[in-house]
């Protein structure tokens, strides 16, 4: 009997001990993950990333499902909860869905280094990342009822920010009436500029002002999280569901800076030429073929053949047939 009962507590023993053992592991991992401080959404070939690659092969091949799930909900460090999303995203765990729901409202900032985009190294919120990877992992596996309940919570949720994935949904949204009251409060509220391009689809007086009004300020910028875009951009964008004769006058006077000056390389320049194809009129064919004229005579080639681009990425979404001499 002794024996026995020596042989159990040998054997809890070495449990405790090889649990012990794998929590200190994974609590390693986890600091040199923290230390590092730093989010990637796509691996690149630097000593950081390496050590990040180090740290998440080890926190997966130790943490269970439970823990990781602790681990991105109720750890301290948004980094953390950040890379745990992520490594239970790549498991395909079931927890994922519910976890990034309640991410939706973490304001809470990690830098990002994207050096296959735009900018670089920056600042961004948990919410935004998780919902960026989210959308990506659903499109992947084309579960299309789980990128549905997303949207819904998004909608219905008057204090999500910062997400960059509005801009789908509002230029996917259906415009029903019982979305009305919610995508105004969205922008009007939540300052979320994104959500004219749903208001633009039910085509009601009382919105038409603030379109305009984004139109008239054209010159405005404001400082904006990576991938955002300036509401005057949002605003052509608008146009383009809603082409209405209230704007041609402000779509005109903008005209003068943004087709006769230098060209852009940002998406306005596309925007801008879509808002006035989007109108099928001879006056906006008129204004895109004196801004082709005037940037040929200044013999700049780079910036015509940049508009020429452009003007041909705006045509194929409105392939109205009038534009199609502007080609030759």
């Amino acid at each position: 009997m002794k024996n026995k009962i020596v042989i159990a507590i040998v054997f809890a023993t070495c449990i405790i001990s090889c649990r012990t053992e794998r929590e200190k592991k994974l609590d390693s991992s986890l600091e040199s993950l923290a230390n590092v401080n730093v989010f990637y959404y796509k691996p690149v070939n630097n000593i950081e990333c390496d050590k990040i690659r180090w740290c998440l092969t080890k926190i997966d091949s130790l943490a269970t499902d439970k823990e990781l799930e602790k681990l991105a909900i109720r750890n301290q460090d948004p980094i953390i909860r950040l890379y745990a999303f992520q490594l239970l995203l790549h498991r395909k765990n079931e927890s994922y869905m519910d976890i990034a729901l309640l991410n939706i409202r973490d304001s809470s900032k990690v830098i990002v280094r994207d050096f296959y985009g735009f900018c670089g190294t920056y600042a961004d919120m948990i919410s935004n990342i998780c919902v960026n990877m989210l959308v990506k992992s659903l499109k992947c596996m084309r579960d299309t009822s789980k990128l549905n309940r997303l949207d819904s919570v998004l909608l219905y949720s008057p204090d999500a920010k910062g997400i960059l994935y509005y801009k789908e949904l509002f230029l996917k949204l259906p415009p029903k009436i019982e979305y009305y009251k919610y995508v105004r409060r969205h922008y009007f509220e939540q300052h979320n500029f994104y959500a004219l391009l749903a208001l633009a689809r039910y085509h009601k007086k009382e919105d038409k002002y603030q379109i305009n009004r984004l139109l008239l300020n054209f010159r405005n910028h404001i400082d904006l999280p990576c991938g955002f875009e300036q509401p005057f951009s949002i605003a052509l964008l608008a146009i383009q569901q809603w082409p209405d004769d209230y704007f041609i006058s402000a779509l005109k006077r903008a005209s003068y800076h943004y087709l006769f000056a230098d060209v852009m390389f940002s998406n306005t320049l596309k925007y801008f030429l879509g808002a006035l194809m989007a109108y099928n009129a001879q006056w906006s064919y008129d204004i895109i073929k004196r801004s082709i004229e005037k940037m040929r005579k200044k013999g700049n080639t780079i910036d015509t053949e940049i508009l020429m681009i452009r003007l041909r990425e705006a045509y194929q979404e409105n392939p109205h047939p009038r534009y199609k001499s502007l080609f030759k």
